[in-house]
């Protein structure tokens, strides 16, 4: 991968690896500082990464999962609203709307057992089930079924929100 190429990459897959590690329950700064330090990672690889949308992910979750076993030691952790990116320039409102719900999805999403969020982080990332598997050392059933519970969880975790409020999102 040429200086362009990485540059083009970066700047497209970016914010979709902050994404994914707020799924895997990463706060928003420490999100953003593991994907930038994941893809300095990259560039100093000198091109000799096949894959690097997974590559990034991997790395990535390594170093937020050593963070985070650093942080514990020092801490109690507290979680924070990430703050998703959007896919492309709202209004106030809308941007207000979009957060809103963003943030509703994300809390959803980090009340998952942690192998079905991060599975999970890894599918919204377009990475099949039988990718997932290869990526994580599972079997490609197992990431089904893990996918399958975790949709099943948010379904319910959706409509017992959605009831709450009356049939609206809270």
């Amino acid at each position: 991968m040429n200086e362009l190429e990485y540059e083009a990459f970066f700047r497209k897959d970016y914010p979709a690896l902050v994404r994914h590690l707020a799924i895997l329950g990463c706060r928003d700064e420490a999100a953003r500082d593991v994907a930038q330090e994941a893809m300095v990672r990259l560039l100093e690889q000198d091109g000799n990464v096949a894959h690097p949308r997974a590559w990034v992910r991997l790395t990535a979750s390594r170093i937020a999962f050593d963070n985070n076993r650093r942080d514990i030691r020092r801490s109690q952790l507290s979680w924070q609203e990430a703050n998703m990116p959007a896919a492309a320039p709202l209004g106030p409102a809308e941007q207000s709307a979009h957060q809103s719900e963003a943030r509703q999805v994300l809390e959803l999403l980090q009340g998952l057992p942690p192998r079905q969020r991060e599975v999970m982080a890894w599918h919204f990332d377009g990475f099949s089930a039988g990718e997932i598997a290869t990526l994580l050392g599972a079997k490609p059933a197992t990431v089904q079924s893990n996918l399958r519970h975790a949709r099943e969880r948010l379904r319910q975790a959706w409509k017992q929100r959605t009831h709450r409020g009356g049939g609206k999102t809270i």
